[in-house]
Order: C-alpha cells, then structure tokens, then sequence
C-alpha cells in the first residue's frame, strides 16, 4: 500500500467510523500544531489557495528529464517583474495594504519542481511567509515530496494531489515530527 493510498484509507476510516462528518475538518481528524501554537502575529492566509494548475510539459513519464533534474525549477521560473506584478495584483485583490508585501510571497499551488504551471493564475496565490503555515513550512513539504517522486516511493499524480488537495495535511503525513515541528527561523 502507498503512502497516498493509506492516507485516503485513514480518511475514509475516519469518514465511516463516524469521527469526522462531511465535508472533513482534517484540524479535527488531526489536531498537531507546527511550530508553537501559541499567539503570534504572524500573517494569516488572505485567501485559500486556488485549485492549482500543472506544466503539461511534465508527466510521469518524464520527470527524469524535467522535475528531477537539477536546476528544473529555476528553468521554468517566470521571471522577478511577472512575480512583483503578481504580487501586487493578488495584494489588491485581497484588500491588502502594500506596506505588508514583504509579510507574503507568491506560491506555486503546485510547485514547480513538481510540474506547476508557472504563469496560471489558479496555481498562484499569496502565501503569508511566516508563522506555522507559512511558506517555509509548505517548501519544506514540496522539498520532500519532488524527492519522494524522483525516488520512486509515490507518483507524482500523488504529489501534486496531496498539496492541492490539503496541503498542511500532507504536512502533518509526509513530514517527520521534526521538520514538521522545525521552528521558524
């Protein structure tokens, strides 16, 4: 059994055993906090992260030649002035003020060292650069699982579902205690 595929069957466990109700709180199914969970001030999400969109350059079949090749997402990277005008628009958009740009970061919803397409508008969001859930924290993941693929342990199509999906809950599985629980530096 995969590590996808378990994890589909501890939800669906939970789902039936009656420990979660529809539509699933994975907060509830699977309470640990990263980091310390006491207050901070750090950001907070402006909005949920849109469904994510995939390069149709990359496949299962050729990640050896594109995602798993050193140097692949600095490749396809858009360049700075897209990012900053990016960053700026989904700033507006989210009643932001300019002076906490430099609280966000725009995120690939689908890395690119993963196969996220990186001009689509539903694979960017802005992604608040600190605290628990932050972008350290989600780099980290997308980090493990590029490895995870290029190793042969999981698929890619479960890669790039686990983050589009949940991606703090994927966290929580793929991650170890320690990275997950690494303080922010």
């Amino acid at each position: 059994m995969t590590r996808a595929s378990s994890w589909l069957a501890l939800l669906l466990a939970a789902v039936t055993a009656g420990c979660a109700e529809w539509p699933l709180r994975f907060d509830a199914l699977w309470p640990l906090e990263p980091h310390d969970a006491k207050e901070s001030t750090e950001s907070k999400d402006p909005r949920p992260p849109p469904p994510g969109a995939f390069n149709e350059a990359v496949s299962q079949a050729n990640i050896r030649r594109t995602i798993c090749t050193t140097g692949w997402s600095a490749a396809v990277r858009p360049p700075a002035a897209f990012l900053h005008e990016t960053k700026a628009r989904l700033m507006k958009e989210a009643g932001l003020p300019p002076a906490q740009s430099s609280k966000y970061e725009v995120d690939f919803v689908v890395p690119l060292g993963l196969g996220g397409h990186p001009r689509k508008a539903e694979n960017l969001w802005l992604q608040p650069i600190d605290g628990p859930w932050g972008a350290r924290t989600k780099d980290r993941l997308e980090g493990k699982l590029r490895h995870m693929v290029c190793s042969g342990e999981i698929t890619l199509r479960e890669a790039r579902d686990a983050v589009r999906t949940d991606w703090k809950m994927a966290a929580r599985y793929y991650l170890s205690d320690r990275d997950l629980l690494m303080p922010v530096e």
